[in-house]
């Protein structure tokens, strides 16, 4: 998918790059860019020193809703996906993530009990705006979701789609 001019094959690598740009770590920056593997871009990205002036958790969010955004908008076949779960709820499935996620593996018996959840699912809340956004409209504009970043975190279970798969690369 495409954002700002720039090509990413995957919503971790354009996460990662914005914030490394933020920092003015070019060269982590280019890393990210060469990396295939989410993991390593997120390594990468790890290691970044960025201020909290510039990298808080706002615009951790809203970062993260441009680039799912863009990479849902750019591919019909998410669109249509997302659109199929109709009132489903989505769930970032990591026990390692409290904060993106809801701290359980998909495995955990608890992960379909909300109120067992120990992380926030940040990535759950953002795919539930962008199918929200995309049953409202047939061209939703990727600033419309700024909204997001006043309304409450909205916390959802059960469904996991995993953001890190690469994008069909013979699409935008």
């Amino acid at each position: 998918f495409i954002l700002d001019g720039i090509t990413f094959n995957c919503v971790e690598q354009c996460y990662q790059y914005t914030k490394a740009t933020l920092a003015d770590d070019i060269p982590a920056a280019l890393n990210i860019m060469t990396e295939s593997d989410p993991v390593a871009m997120k390594r990468v990205g790890d290691v970044v020193k960025v201020t909290s002036k510039l990298w808080n958790n706002n615009r951790a969010k809203a970062e993260m809703t441009r680039a799912v955004t863009a990479k849902f908008l750019q591919n019909p076949d998410l669109i249509t996906g997302i659109k199929a779960t109709g009132s489903g709820v989505f769930a970032e499935c990591n026990r390692f993530d409290n904060k993106w996620g809801i701290g359980l593996s998909f495995t955990d018996p608890n992960a379909d009990d909300e109120s067992c959840w120990k992380g926030e699912n940040w990535m759950g809340a953002i795919l539930i705006k962008v199918r929200e956004t995309s049953l409202k409209t047939q061209n939703p504009e990727i600033e419309y979701l700024y909204d997001y970043l006043h309304s409450p975190i909205c916390v959802c279970v059960s469904i996991y789609i995993s953001l890190h798969l690469p994008t069909n690369h013979n699409k935008p």
